[in-house]
């Protein structure tokens, strides 16, 4: 998948990514 082009908690189907910047 792509990256998120915002900052913030997504879910990759079963996969977080914490975006603080």
């Amino acid at each position: 998948p792509p990256p998120p082009s915002y900052s913030s908690s997504i879910t990759y189907g079963h996969r977080t990514t914490s975006l603080g910047m």
